[in-house]
């Protein structure tokens, strides 16, 4: 694993050196368009409908739409202008609680890595943080664009030696209203004995949450499906379920269905 940034956390007078990795990775199957007379991969180029051409590079230039059809161009050189200054530093503006925060504004994961020479002030910090029960919020610049960010503690089963985590954040004008959203008519509630099945249906699917349970199954299916074709074998297609008539219908077969289930489980067990 390669890191994508080296710079500083700094926690009011203390700068601590940081590497910062990438935590996730995007694993969907890529595909090529393929020109099905020859074999080949189709090319897209630059065209201009008007002028009825190819165009070059160097005859584009970028244009945000202010009205349909109309356009201002702007310069890479005037976008320059306005980015960030480069930053090697991760400045903690303020340390707030986790629960504050709703998952919709976090973007992109990144592990921390103490750096050269930042083992013992990175520990202090990752011990001070973990006693406070917060998270710090803080700046960064990445690919020169100042970014909102949030540091954590990053614990899981296998990472006992105990990283932080930074968590890039969307502002808060880029989460959008819900206004315009339609929720529940207040006038519109569960029957008692509804709520009462969905309240046990949830308890008996409640459970410890295990990584290695959840596969991307689509995925799977996609390289099945590749692999089938290039061995010549043939995938099987999954039936729909049969949909059901009602709300209560709904529940009681899923409780019956999950508790056959843990009933299989448990003969299957003794």
């Amino acid at each position: 694993m390669r890191s994508i940034w080296k710079g500083a956390l700094s926690f009011g007078l203390i700068n601590i050196p940081v590497k910062l990795y990438s935590a996730t990775e995007r694993k969907s199957v890529r595909f090529s368009f393929i020109h099905r007379a020859c074999g080949t991969r189709v090319e897209y180029r630059k065209w201009c409908p008007t002028c009825d051409c190819p165009v070059a590079q160097e005859e584009i230039a970028r244009g945000h739409e202010i009205a349909p059809g109309q356009y201002v161009l702007v310069e890479d050189e005037e976008l320059a202008s306005l980015q960030a200054n480069p930053s090697r530093n991760i400045e903690i503006v303020s340390f707030v609680s986790q629960q504050e925060i709703d998952p919709v504004y976090y973007d992109k994961s990144y592990f921390l890595e103490p750096g050269e020479g930042g083992t013992k002030a990175y520990s202090l910090f990752r011990s001070a943080l973990y006693a406070s029960g917060q998270v710090a919020l803080a700046r960064l610049v990445l690919r020169r664009k100042e970014s909102l960010a949030m540091v954590r503690i990053y614990d899981p089963e296998e990472a006992a030696q105990g990283l932080l985590m930074l968590e890039t954040m969307f502002y808060p004008d880029e989460v959008r209203s819900t206004k315009a959203l339609v929720g529940v008519d207040a006038e519109i509630t569960a029957s008692e004995r509804e709520t009462l099945l969905a309240q046990e249906l949830i308890e008996r699917l409640s459970e410890s949450f295990s990584r290695e349970r959840f596969q991307d199954r689509y995925r799977e299916a996609v390289l099945d499906l590749i692999r089938a074709r290039a061995d010549a074998r043939v995938v099987r297609p999954v039936l729909p379920q049969a949909p059901v008539e009602d709300l209560m219908t709904a529940l009681q077969a899923s409780l019956a269905a999950v508790k056959e289930e843990q009933k299989g489980r448990g003969e299957h067990l003794h």
